[in-house]
């Protein structure tokens, strides 16, 4: 028998005149009143004026407003790309997406030389501080640290909102044509958080374009010291290894106690290293200035000593006190001949 009755109707839930509460949420501090929250970080300010010359009033509004009331349950900043969960009105959070360009090693070794060749760009960023005119050395390689199009950045969000750059409404699809960009208060409120972790982190903006912080300062260190002729100590993103594709980590247990044929191919011979003591180079003269003994000459004469004893053991090449071993190879190709 059917239960079907066709003067029901089902009851529909009015839409929430606010967001849902989240507890724990991450929240933008409210600033004192008459003072903005991004004063005294260029960085912060930088990222806040590109958003709001680009989005509509009212989304900034509401955008601003979830940031402040902690409607953010997760926010993590990656190499190119922006995520988080932001709770709106409805009973599921939405999930946002920004993706942000990032250069290659190619493109960085020439925007770190022009720093690494002022002396004020390494010393600040050495001291944790980013000077506003760093934007000045990226323009000479064509690139920017912060955007300034809308079309320089991609972004996804679950509320289903068009956030590209689209032609105005009555406009043919020519490039010519006005166009606006519509950003959704979901990604805004991310966005606005962003700019408050530029504070206390200017660096950030690196790390979005693909190179953190800790990598930035060894590779300038690594440039400025093989520029005065030391010991440059960097070893950076190998061609071909770095870049290469990883496989899951769940998928590589199981094999992780198999050698794979790729063994054999290990050069394993140990070779005197090609930079002699590069660590007391890097530490400069000793502090103990009374000591009865030199303490670098002492650590020095230990570390030849250790370096030699490990390659004569491994019969890797032949000691002074050592013959060569014979080339059985070439022995046998005189033979031949």
């Amino acid at each position: 028998m059917s239960n079907f009755n066709p003067n029901f109707t089902r009851r529909e839930t009015p839409p929430r005149l606010h967001p849902r509460k989240v507890r724990g949420g991450i929240r933008l501090p409210t600033p004192e009143e008459g003072v903005s929250p991004w004063d005294g970080s260029w960085a912060a300010q930088r990222w806040v004026r590109f958003i709001e010359e680009h989005a509509d009033g009212q989304n900034l509004k509401e955008g601003l407003e979830y940031a402040r009331l902690g409607q953010t349950k997760t926010l993590a900043v990656d190499p190119g790309l922006i995520t988080a969960v932001v709770q709106g009105r409805a009973d599921r959070a939405y999930a946002c997406k920004i993706s942000v360009p990032t250069y290659t090693d190619e493109q960085w070794l020439v925007v770190l030389k022009a720093i690494s060749e002022g002396s004020a760009y390494s010393a600040k960023i050495f001291a944790n501080e980013l000077p506003a005119s760093i934007e000045e050395v990226f323009i000479p390689a064509g690139l920017k640290l912060f955007p300034t199009e809308p079309s320089e950045l991609s972004a996804q969000c679950t509320c289903r909102r068009s956030w590209q750059t689209t032609p105005a409404p009555g406009t043919p699809a020519a490039p010519a044509q006005p166009q606006t960009f519509r950003w959704c208060k979901h990604a805004l409120c991310a966005a606005y958080l962003v700019a408050d972790r530029l504070i206390n982190d200017p660096f950030l903006m690196f790390r979005l374009r693909g190179l953190p912080a800790s990598e930035l300062v060894d590779r300038l260190r690594h440039l400025r010291t093989a520029g005065t002729g030391g010991a440059g100590l960097y070893v950076g993103r190998v061609p071909g290894v770095s870049d290469g594709e990883r496989p899951d980590l769940l998928q590589s247990v199981p094999r992780f106690w198999e050698a794979g044929p790729e063994l054999a191919e290990l050069d394993t011979r140990i070779l005197p290293p090609p930079l002699i003591h590069p660590l007391l180079r890097r530490l400069g003269a000793s502090p103990f200035t009374n000591s009865t003994f030199p303490l670098v000459g002492l650590l020095a004469s230990c570390y030849d000593t250790i370096s030699q004893d490990v390659v004569r053991r491994s019969g890797s090449i032949a000691t002074p006190d050592e013959p060569a071993p014979a080339d059985t190879e070439a022995d046998d190709d005189d033979d031949a001949q």
